[in-house]
């Protein structure tokens, strides 16, 4: 029978006792309560008692009350087999790779790309990776990297705090266990990889939680502030437990850490905290477990069994004194954490296929850390070539000397493509004519070919074809091209190329006619501008009685280039300026008034001038211009109204003079009268007279 069971079977089930010794009453009273004080002081006792047994306890069926209940732990949980001191334990090993092969990239086949992390829990901190270091297999074919950049993306640490009286007690120097964790987490405040990609938190019982610290400063103020107004607390794990599933939650690809503060768990808490540790290793969180142990529980079997479970994660145990000389450093632990890997290396592939991509990287007093297989697929097809514009009829000309022909040559180019989408360094071109070998390109330009023809004028027509070969050995052909040759007749003198004593003549006879065509036509354009010059002044000579309210024009153009014979001018009545705010023409084109009625406004479908402000009504005011050349405008009940001279208009028209000065809401124009404006082509001011048109 247990002790519990005993223990509750004695108090309940009281014995009969002597009847000449004591009363019955009495006797069963005082052995309840002889029971109940020894009860309390074994429960008292059990821990260091429990711990001295040789066998581990049995578990507890129940947790204490303070704490949350814990999740049951996944079935597929993998633990490593660690055996005794008997027996040298074997190398840790784990179904989860300690590399995550994040990304491979086959668009610049041959050359591949990927990233990769290293999350490798166990692994002790070391620098950032190396070139040398990092090789990739493709299927069973191990190649070098060529290239390692390493990126900084950052890391995850919560700090978890269990303020028990333990950990908050003061040693002769007034220094607390939790007074040595805040000064050796200030070193993170010097930590050179600090770039805003970190994420700090720290959580304490019962439910304090501080998040969003992104470096060793922020981090360090708060816990400095969270210990002057901290207390002390019962023993509980649950600041252990939401600081794990807060790592457990995050995917932003950080590498997860968990400083868990707090004296070792009494022997009740130890499944509890075991099954933590676990679920840790499953969620590659380290732990670091900084702890002080007043009961030396950590030497016991179980306490040891618990130290295991914290060096699995790939964390220590720091046993806190109330004399710290050395403090645990966060630097070290860090070292060579938070980073992503792009490498690059050259692909042996040569054909289609779904190879297995995987990374593995050497570390110097390690084994190999070997990478998630990732299948990725590649399509190889051959190149795609083709002559570029090849003749299909050769002509030849009889050269001067009689014998020679020309073009002595033919140039020959190929187009090349990669329809798989993976352009490649090219081996070797050739050129084959009528099935023979006349040229080999083995270096840029691979494309380009020429074929000399001094010995093949006698030839009526000549096939070719290329073969290109790539660096991967796939082989493209061309289309077999036939090109025809065409000979110039002995006796048709018109097939023999000019002299040299008959080219100057022929080009002198050329700029001759040019000379003469180019002075007819300056001669030509002359009488027309003097005809236009000619046109009378209507300023010096009275106008006819019936003044057309247009006229065409004639343009100047040679016949050749003429498109459009004529074109009319519309009689300009008056034009608006825009003005800035300090009355100073606006760097834009007048509005021009070629109508007796203008509307002005915001709507181009029902205005003449638009003006697109917010502060206009679509239709805005009215512009009349009576055939004298009197001008009135007036507001048509417009929102933001209608100024002349900066002052009001009505529905009333008002009269407008030369130069004065509008303004339709937000929008302020000077407004030139007919007499000012062109009408027409612009006369040239006479000697005397008064001032031309402008």
């Amino acid at each position: 029978m247990s002790r519990q069971a005993w223990i509750g079977h004695s108090v309940y089930n009281c014995p009969m006792s002597a009847p000449n010794l004591i009363p019955r009453k009495l006797n069963c009273r005082f052995q309840r309560c002889l029971l109940a004080v020894v009860c309390v002081l074994s429960l008292l006792a059990s821990p260091l008692q429990v711990f001295a047994q040789t066998a581990a306890p049995p578990v507890p069926t129940q947790s204490s009350s303070t704490l949350k209940p814990t999740q049951s732990m996944p079935a597929q949980v993998t633990q490593t087999d660690q055996s005794t001191t008997e027996t040298p334990s074997p190398t840790l090993t784990s179904e989860k790779p300690q590399i995550q092969l994040k990304e491979v990239d086959f668009r610049d086949f041959p050359v591949v790309r990927g990233t990769f992390q290293l999350r490798c829990p166990t692994c002790k901190p070391a620098s950032t990776l190396t070139v040398e270091q990092v090789k990739i297999a493709e299927d069973k074919i191990k190649i070098q990297a060529s290239d390692l950049q390493a990126e900084y993306t950052g890391i995850h640490l919560i700090l978890a705090i269990n303020p028990t009286a333990y950990w908050l007690s003061h040693n002769n120097k007034w220094v607390s266990a939790l007074d040595y964790t805040s000064q050796a987490l200030k070193r993170l405040i010097n930590r050179p990889e600090t770039n805003g990609s970190d994420l700090f938190e720290f959580y304490s019982n019962p439910d304090v939680k501080k998040t969003g610290m992104t470096d060793g400063v922020g981090f360090s103020d708060r816990l400095s502030e969270y210990i002057k107004t901290v207390r002390a607390l019962e023993s509980s794990q649950a600041s252990f437990e939401a600081a794990l599933s807060a790592l457990e939650k995050d995917n932003s690809g950080r590498e997860k850490f968990l400083i868990y503060a707090s004296p070792i768990p009494a022997y009740i808490y130890l499944a509890n905290f075991q099954a933590l540790l676990k679920r840790a290793q499953e969620g590659s969180i380290r732990v670091y477990f900084w702890t002080n142990d007043p009961f030396n529980m950590l030497q016991t079997i179980t306490g040891k069994a618990t130290l295991e479970e914290v060096q699995k994660t790939g964390g220590e145990v720091t046993l806190f004194k109330y004399e710290m000389t050395t403090l645990p450093n966060p630097l070290d632990m860090l070292k060579g954490a938070g980073y992503t890997y792009k490498f690059k290396y050259l692909s042996f592939l040569r054909e289609t296929g779904k190879p297995n991509i995987s990374v593995s990287v050497s570390r110097p007093g390690e084994e190999d850390l070997v990478s998630n297989v990732v299948q990725s697929s590649l399509q190889l097809v051959a190149p795609k070539i083709d002559f570029i514009a090849p003749p299909e009829t050769l002509h030849f000309a009889l050269n001067p000397d009689g014998k020679s022909y020309e073009p002595s040559s033919l140039p020959l180019n190929i187009s090349i493509e990669f329809p798989d989408g993976h352009p490649r360094n090219l081996k070797l071109a050739t050129l084959y004519m009528d099935g023979s070998v006349v040229q080999k390109n083995e270096d840029p330009p691979f494309g380009g070919f020429e074929v000399d023809l001094q010995n093949l004028m006698t030839r009526d027509e000549l096939t070719f074809r290329v073969e290109l070969e790539d660096e991967l050995g796939l082989k493209a052909t061309t289309p077999i091209l036939s090109v025809k040759f065409a000979m110039p007749d002995p006796e048709n003198k018109e097939g023999i190329a000019a002299t040299p004593a008959q080219s100057p003549l022929v080009y002198g006879a050329a700029g001759l006619l040019v000379l003469i065509l180019g002075a007819g036509f300056i001669l030509t354009r002359k009488k027309k501008v003097v005809a236009v010059e000619a046109t009378p002044d209507p300023e010096t000579e009275p106008a006819k009685e019936e003044a057309p309210a247009s006229r065409k024009l004639i343009s100047l153009l040679p016949d050749k280039e003429k498109r459009v014979e004529t074109y009319e001018v519309q009689s300009i009545l008056a034009s608006f300026n825009r003005l800035d705010n300090e009355n100073q023409p606006a760097a834009e084109r007048p509005a021009l008034v070629l109508n007796a009625k203008t509307m002005i406004g915001r709507d181009k479908t029902r205005c003449e001038i638009c003006y697109e402000d917010p502060s206009l009504d679509e239709v805005h005011a009215e512009l009349l211009i009576e055939p004298d050349g009197t001008a009135t405008i007036r507001d048509l009940n417009s929102t933001a109204g209608t100024w002349v001279d900066f002052k009001a208009v009505d529905d009333k028209p008002v009269r407008l003079h030369h130069r004065a000065i509008l303004q339709f809401g937000n929008i302020r124009v000077r407004f030139n009268s007919r007499d000012r404006v062109v009408q027409g082509p612009v006369p040239k001011p006479t000697e005397g007279g008064k001032e031309g048109k402008n």
